[in-house]
């Protein structure tokens, strides 16, 4: 498992050293070389119990929350008991009770996007995909639900977010066993998503002007893989 790249040694004139002994210098040096690396350095660890269930963590009647794109899908939600709202589509719309502010998964201007967010009224809800995100609701004083991009996978992690969260959504890797062991961990809310196109890739770059020299997304484009 080692290679040596070169040796040299120092000697007073006229001595040399034998081969033998070159290679048992060679050998000794590889093997502590070798018991270095295998050496368990102790790392710095922290106490963990395993979350117990929530004995006051009753049943509820469970609700439909709709994320929507367009200011069509918003109104074909009427029967939702939650409808998600882009920041970007807000205008466009009349929004009730039933809705929260969804913010983007991509804050370039976390200024702007501040901005925004604070004309809307603070009765309105937010869902957030970001550690960033989250505190910029919780700072504007509203009701703040952790939406799926924060890839809550484990108990441990929803438990962390119930002094932040009113909700959150789980993700969306889990199996059916799996949601149910986490809901019965935490005091939150939790939304699993169960129907819709899945967002698989969310780049901050322009993937078009990274190819054309300039964003053009006028036109449905589409990505393409060897098979």
């Amino acid at each position: 498992p080692v290679s040596l790249n070169s040796v040299e040694y120092i000697a007073d004139e006229g001595l040399t050293l034998r081969a033998s002994e070159l290679n048992a210098i060679r050998r000794e040096a590889a093997n502590a070389h070798i018991e270095k690396r295998a050496r368990i350095i102790p790392k710095e660890t922290f106490e963990f119990s395993y979350p117990q269930d929530k004995k006051d963590n009753k049943h509820k009647k469970p609700l439909i929350s709709v994320q929507i794109r367009t200011k069509e899908q918003f109104d074909g939600a009427k029967k939702a008991d939650r409808v998600l709202v882009p920041l970007s589509l807000w205008d466009e719309i009349a929004p009730d009770e039933r809705c929260y502010v969804l913010l983007p998964q991509v804050v370039i201007d976390e200024e702007k996007t501040e901005k925004q967010l604070s004309r809307i009224p603070k009765s309105y809800g937010v869902y957030a995909n970001t550690p960033g995100m989250l505190s910029l609701a919780k700072k504007q004083g509203r009701k703040v639900c952790a939406d799926w991009g924060m890839n809550i996978y484990n108990s441990v992690s929803a438990i962390s977010l119930e002094d932040i969260c009113d909700t959150i959504t789980l993700s969306t890797e889990l199996s059916l066993s799996q949601i149910a062991q986490i809901a019965s961990k935490t005091k939150l809310m939790c939304e699993a998503v169960c129907h819709g196109y899945q967002c698989v890739m969310t780049s901050r770059a322009c993937l078009i002007r990274g190819i054309t020299g300039k964003c053009d997304c006028s036109e449905e484009i589409r990505i393409k893989d060897k098979t």
